[in-house]
Order: structure tokens, then C-alpha cells, then sequence
């Protein structure tokens, strides 16, 4: 699991490497574009043709490298968003206090106390714990509920809850796949473009979409 500082180094790092695609991509979509346009009493087809090859196998490693520094930092950040997408993995997370020994303590006591509590009362703790955004002991009112019954129905209710490191991990990862569909929308819908093959309309549809803001 990537921690929230290195997801916003990462999504820095992206977005640099895009700005220096685009930097790379410009000129050189330029001079083929002046290419493409000349007319064939001036140069021939095939003469065109040969030019515009040589500016994209000039340009191709580089722009491979950057890409596949935009794409490493978007697989990286997808591996860790099934980390960030879980509610109770993310609760479990959050702490009564910054000191791990004061932050164990008070854990122990909280789980002591509420193991002691009618299930009614730990739902009302739990409310409170919403209301009051102490996330900790809305956690440890949970596993209080599952310990006093298998009945899926009476377990303290997270469906609705979201920590904030949660909503900061999930914004940095969508950021970062954005930075990288939009990347690859930009260089394989040039003129420039190394690829081989051209984007299909699914494929440009579907990275239209991870390049959107949500």
C-alpha cells in the first residue's frame, strides 16, 4: 500500500513527465504536419512518407521513456487502490492518538469498555462516533458489534463512511490514472505517435473517460 505522500510524488512525477511529452511531441508534430502538407510537385509521396518515419524513429525512445514513467507511477497507484477503497481496512487505520503506546492504550481500554456494553448501546456509540467524526472508536464499535452477533443486519453500519485519508488516497490514485489517459490519449492521437497501431474508437472512448475528471 502506497502512504498518501508518496501517491502525491507520484502524481507530481506524472504530471511532469506529461508536461515534457507534450514538450517533446510539439516540434515534432510540427515538422510533420509542415510535411504532410507540402504538396507532391514539391516532394514526392514516398519521399513525405520517408521524412515523416525518420522524425518518429527520432523521437519514439523518448517518448516510450516518459510513458512508461506515467504508466509504472499509474499501475503502481492501481495496485494500492484496493487498499484505499476499503472501508474497514482504512478504519482500522485510524488512531486515538498520534503516540503508539498512548494510541494502544487507549485502543485496549475502548475495546474493554464496549465488549461490556448491550448491543443497543455500542449502536449508540457508534452514532456518535459518526456524528462526532472520532473515526477510532467508530472502529472499534464495529468489531464490538460483529463480536456479539453473526447477524450481518445488527453490525454497526460504515457503508456511508469514508475516512479522509481514504478520500485523499482514492483522489490522488484517480488523478494519477487521469494523467496517464490523458497521456496516452495524447501521444497515440498525434501524428508523432510511435505506435504502431492507432487507438480503436473503444479504446479512445474508454481512456476519454479515465482522462475525465470525475
Amino acid at each position: 500500500m502506497l502512504s498518501i505522500e508518496t501517491l502525491k510524488k507520484m502524481l507530481s512525477g506524472a504530471e511532469r513527465s506529461f508536461q515534457q511529452m507534450q514538450a517533446a511531441i510539439a516540434p515534432e508534430q510540427k515538422k510533420i504536419e509542415e510535411l504532410q502538407g507540402k504538396a507532391e510537385k514539391v516532394y514526392s509521396k514516398h519521399y513525405i512518407n520517408e521524412k515523416i518515419q525518420e522524425v518518429r524513429t527520432a523521437i519514439s525512445d523518448r517518448l516510450y521513456g516518459i510513458f512508461a514513467e506515467i504508466n509504472k507511477a499509474a499501475d503502481q497507484a492501481t495496485d494500492s487502490r484496493r487498499f484505499y477503497e476499503s472501508t474497514s481496512f482504512m478504519l482500522s487505520r485510524e488512531r486515538f492518538h498520534e503516540d503508539d503506546g498512548i494510541n494502544a492504550g487507549m485502543k485496549l481500554a475502548a475495546m474493554s469498555e464496549y465488549a461490556k456494553m448491550a448491543l443497543p448501546d455500542v449502536h449508540l456509540v457508534a452514532d456518535a462516533a459518526k456524528a462526532e467524526n472520532k473515526l477510532a472508536s467508530l472502529w472499534i464499535a464495529r468489531l464490538a458489534s460483529q463480536e456479539r452477533t453473526e447477524d450481518i443486519a445488527q453490525w454497526v453500519d460504515i457503508g456511508n463512511v469514508q475516512t479522509p485519508a481514504q478520500a485523499e488516497g482514492l483522489r490522488l490514485i484517480a488523478n494519477i490514472i487521469q494523467v496517464k489517459a490523458t497521456a496516452e490519449l495524447s501521444m497515440r492521437g498525434s501524428v508523432i505517435s510511435p505506435f504502431s497501431r492507432p487507438l480503436s474508437p473503444a479504446e479512445k472512448l474508454a481512456l476519454a473517460r479515465q482522462a475525465t475528471p470525475a
